[in-house]
C-alpha cells in the first residue's frame, strides 16, 4: 500500500510541485492551501505523514500542529516543517509542539524525500512495537486481572451476602471484622482501577511529545525530604518503620511531586510485598553527575536475570508461590514515569537474596 502524505502550503507553484514530486516517487498525496484545510483533509483521509509551510493564512503550521498534537485520533502523524527563513522562534516553539523536523527553503530534492521516508520508517517501528506491546499487555491482563478482580470482588459479595442474612445473629466483633474485609476488598479494586487508568495516562503522555515537555518543566524542591515522608507513610501502613535505613542527600529534583510521589509508593509497596517484615529496606540518594541516584533495595525473593528482562505490564512472576496482589503495574508505571522526566531505570537482583531498584533523575543545580 501507498504511503499517504498530505502537503500543505499556500503557495500554490511549491505546493503543486511537491504533489508532483511525491506522486512520482510512488506516494499518495493530498494537498491543501493552509492549515485549517489541511486539519479538514487530515481528520478524513488520515494521512501517514504531514509535509507542511510554517507562514499561512488562516492557520499556519504552528497552530496546525498544535491541533494535530491535541487531536487523538491524528496526534502520532508525523510533521515536518518547511519555512522560508531561519525564524528561531518558530523554531524553538515547533520543536516544543513536537515536530519532527524543520527544512528551510529552497530545499533539496533527495533531502526532503530522505527526510520523509526516515520519519515513515521510524512510524512504521513504532507502530510495529505498539502493537507487540499491545498484544503482550492483552494476553497478561487476561491472565492475571480475572484472578485480581474476582478476589477482592468475591471477598465484598460474601461478607455483604452474609451479613444482609445474617445482621441479627451476628455480634457487633463479627460485624466489625466482616466490614473491614469488605473494606479491604473495596480499596484492593480501587488499587487495580486507579492504577489501569494511570498507567493508560502515563502512556498517552509519552507518546504525546508537548504533554511530555509540559511535564518536564516541574521542579520539586527539597525532595529528598518529600521522599522519605512517603517512604515513611507507606512503611507506617504495613507496620515496617523499623526496617529503614535511610540516607538521601539533599536535592531539588527536576519532577513533579504527583509523579515522584506515585514513583516512590510504587517502589516501597512492592519492596514490602516481596520482602518479610523486620528484614531490611535501604534508601539511598547521591548526586552523581547530572542525575540524582535513587535506590531502593529490599532483601527479599529477588528476580532471576531472565525475569528482570520480561519485566513490563501486567507480568508477575511465581504468582502462587508469593501469594502478591496487583496485576504487574507497579515496575510499569515506575518506568513510564522515569521516562517522561528523562531519567534512567535498572533492576539489579539476585534471586533469594535481594532486588535493587535503581532511579536516576535530572536534579535542579
Amino acid at each position: 500500500m501507498k504511503p499517504k502524505i498530505l502537503i500543505v502550503d499556500d503557495e500554490f507553484e511549491i505546493r503543486e510541485n511537491l504533489v508532483k514530486i511525491f506522486e512520482l516517487s510512488n506516494y499518495t498525496v493530498y494537498s491543501a492551501k493552509d492549515g485549517l484545510e489541511a486539519l479538514h483533509y487530515a481528520r478524513i483521509y488520515l494521512p501517514d505523514i504531514i509535509l507542511t509551510d510554517i507562514m499561512m493564512p488562516n492557520m499556519d503550521g504552528l497552530e496546525l500542529l498544535s491541533n494535530i498534537q491535541q487531536d487523538l485520533d491524528l496526534l502520532g502523524i508525523p510533521v515536518l516543517l518547511l519555512t522560508a527563513r531561519a525564524d528561531q522562534h518558530a523554531i524553538k516553539k515547533s520543536l516544543k509542539l513536537g515536530a519532527e523536523v524543520i527544512l528551510t527553503k529552497p530545499f533539496d530534492i533527495d533531502e526532503l524525500l530522505s527526510n520523509v521516508e526516515i520519519r515513515l520508517d521510524k512510524k512504521r517501528k513504532r507502530e510495529k512495537h505498539l502493537k507487540s506491546k499491545i498484544e503482550i499487555l492483552q494476553s497478561n491482563l487476561s491472565r492475571s486481572l480475572p484472578h485480581e478482580v474476582r478476589t477482592p470482588l468475591n471477598a465484598v459479595l460474601g461478607y455483604s451476602d452474609f451479613l444482609k442474612n445474617n445482621f441479627t445473629k451476628l455480634n457487633n466483633d463479627e460485624i466489625l471484622d466482616m466490614l473491614s474485609e469488605i473494606n479491604k476488598g473495596g480499596k484492593r479494586l480501587q488499587r487495580i482501577l486507579d492504577n489501569f487508568l494511570y498507567y493508560a495516562n502515563l502512556e498517552h503522555i509519552l507518546n504525546t511529545p508537548s504533554e511530555k515537555i509540559k511535564e518536564s518543566e516541574n521542579i520539586v524542591f527539597g525532595a529528598n525530604k518529600y521522599i522519605l515522608d512517603i517512604t515513611l507513610m507507606k512503611l507506617y501502613e504495613d507496620d515496617r518503620i523499623d526496617d529503614l535505613n535511610a540516607h538521601l542527600e539533599d536535592v531539588d529534583l527536576k519532577i513533579s511531586e504527583k509523579y515522584l510521589s506515585k514513583l516512590i509508593e510504587e517502589i516501597i509497596d512492592n519492596a514490602i510485598k516481596f520482602s518479610k517484615p523486620k528484614t531490611p529496606i535501604v534508601l539511598k540518594g547521591i548526586k552523581k553527575q547530572e542525575y540524582y541516584h535513587l535506590q531502593i533495595t529490599d532483601y527479599g525473593i529477588g528476580f532471576t536475570k531472565d525475569q528482570i528482562e520480561m519485566v513490563d505490564a501486567y507480568i508477575q512472576f511465581n504468582r502462587k508461590l508469593n501469594e502478591q496482589q496487583g496485576i504487574g503495574l507497579g515496575i510499569a508505571i515506575v518506568k513510564d514515569i522515569v521516562n517522561i522526566f528523562d531519567g534512567k531505570y535498572y533492576i539489579e537482583s539476585e534471586e533469594e537474596k535481594f532486588t535493587t531498584i535503581n532511579i536516576l533523575l535530572k536534579y535542579n543545580s
